[in-house]
């Protein structure tokens, strides 16, 4: 009592104490605040200082001053409903602000993300010259090892196209040379000299041939890394020029956000100017219907400890009615002892019927197999059935205990045979592993004495 009303309360806490109301301010068409001095139902979407149930009861028990309540808050809901446009006004600002900044932010983020690439761009460029610097230098030393290789040639004509095929035809001549004075029957240490010779001669031309060929790889090899390095250091020089373009443009659409955004404040200024106005107004009506709902709580309190007062008689009356019903109920239970003798009875003939009807599946020791399986498998829950009906009818007990009896006989007879069953089970498995055995180990042997007679 006197809390506010679920839904409304906490919105208007939402804005200081303002109500959001969307509703019409006098609720329904066919309801007003007035009307012929009677009080109707207040307008929907209003606060009014109190909760729904309070402002029903209130209307019915003290009609004046929930009159006066209520036009002192259709007037207080007014003066909110103009404050709300004013923060609708205020919040399209600031969300055309959020917009505004989200753009600036976004704008600022891409030319420092831009200014970042450029500065990458310019140590990506330098790394590329360095790498350039490189491959020139070693261009150079692998020309200048070419030229050097080429001059210890014999044959020194390098425009000619058959330069190499003339160089090796010289190298031979002179390896045939020595090795025809070899073949001529010259001493021993003659023939050693002229050897060394030769082999000095065929290395000599394997260093030249391989140093040629591993010159002109690394100068091949240099050239091509030269060709990619230029080009991406041209490519990388166009972008440089993008992104100075890219900058200059951004940093002039900045400078023209920043204007718009100083426009939004100006505006937020008069609307907080014109919020307060309104709020001094508020200020006065809000105190007067603080008043009202003190007015309103003490007729209340009145009702309230009426209401109370009568529910106190009500409880009291039925536990007096209670308690007769409870003396009443054991007289009842009293008459029912002797009617009750009959019934246990014919339970005892009942447990007798169910009883017989399990031990008829004990009779014959010759039952097995599914059988023997079936009822063993039922055994848990004829024991338990047994157990409930011993203790439900007294008079059967000694039949019970000897149909457990029996039952833990046969069960112990199935059990028995069961396990020599699976005894029996496992020899068989352990011969047939046996005999398996038996078997792979010939096999064995036979493919051991074939590969034998294949050797």
């Amino acid at each position: 009592r006197g809390g506010r009303r679920g839904g409304e309360g906490k919105k208007e806490e939402k804005e200081e104490g303002f109500v959001w109301a969307d509703q019409p301010l006098e609720g329904n068409n066919n309801n007003n605040s007035k009307s012929n001095g009677t009080t109707t139902k207040p307008p929907q979407g209003i606060y009014y200082g109190i909760g729904e149930k309070q402002l029903e009861k209130a209307q019915e028990h003290c009609p004046e001053e929930t009159q006066a309540l209520v036009d002192i808050c259709v007037k207080i809901h007014k003066r909110e409903q103009a404050v709300h446009q004013i923060h609708l006004k205020r919040a399209e600002i600031r969300q055309k602000m959020g917009e505004e900044r989200a753009k600036k932010s976004q704008k600022g983020q891409n030319l420092k993300e831009s200014r970042n690439s450029l500065n990458g761009m310019f140590d990506e460029i330098r790394g590329l010259r360095d790498q350039l610097r490189g491959v020139d230098e070693t261009l150079k030393r692998a020309r200048g090892e070419k030229s050097k290789i080429l001059r210890e040639f014999p044959y020194k004509k390098q425009e000619d196209p058959e330069f190499f095929d003339k160089n090796d035809r010289i190298f031979d001549e002179r390896i045939r040379e020595y090795e025809v004075q070899v073949e001529s029957n010259v001493s021993r240490p003659e023939e050693m000299k002229l050897l060394k010779k030769i082999s000095e001669i065929k290395k000599n031309k394997q260093k030249l041939v391989g140093g040629y060929k591993k010159a002109k790889e690394e100068i091949e090899k240099g050239e091509a890394a030269r060709t990619n390095l230029q080009f991406r250091i041209n490519e990388v020089q166009k972008k440089i020029d993008e992104l100075k373009g890219e900058l200059d443009g951004g940093k002039k659409e900045r400078g023209e956000m920043e204007d718009v955004y100083g426009g939004y404040l100006g505006q937020l200024k008069k609307l907080d100017a014109e919020e307060e106005k309104e709020r001094e107004v508020l200020g006065g009506i809000r105190k007067e219907r603080e008043v009202a709902v003190g007015a309103v709580n003490k007729k209340l309190d009145v009702y309230y400890e009426g209401v109370r007062v009568e529910k106190e008689k009500n409880r009291k009356e039925r536990e007096k009615k209670k308690k007769e019903m409870e003396k009443r109920d054991e007289k009842r239970q009293k008459g029912d002892v002797k009617r009750g003798f009959k019934s246990e009875v014919e339970r005892c003939e009942e447990c007798r019927s169910y009883l017989q009807s399990y031990l008829v599946l004990f009779s014959s020791e010759e039952k097995g197999g599914r059988e023997g399986e079936r009822v063993l498998a039922h055994t848990p829950e004829i024991v338990e059935n047994f157990e409930k009906l011993s203790l439900v009818i007294p008079r059967c007990g000694e039949e019970i205990e000897q149909a457990l009896v029996d039952v833990g006989e046969k069960k112990k007879f199935y059990e028995l045979i069961w396990e020599l069953e699976k005894e029996e089970a496992k020899k068989e498995e352990k011969v047939e592993e046996k005999e398996g055995e038996k078997e792979e180990k010939e096999e064995e042997k036979e493919e051991k004495e074939e590969k034998e007679e294949k050797e």
